[in-house]
């Protein structure tokens, strides 16, 4: 998968969409806001693809 970065817009495997917030872990997990403000941590196995690069 493509580098992760803060404002990347993903989709998860569960079919939901995010905005990437924060790296954690040196990019093993990542707090994505999917329902503003609800935020979530994420790990990356969980990310489907990257959909709009920041």
């Amino acid at each position: 998968m493509k580098d992760i970065k803060e404002c990347d817009i993903v989709k998860l495997k569960d079919g939901r969409v995010g905005t990437i917030l924060g790296i954690w872990s040196d990019g093993k997990a990542y707090e994505v806001e999917i329902d503003s403000p609800k935020l979530e941590t994420i790990e990356r196995e969980d990310i489907y693809e990257v959909i709009q690069k920041d």
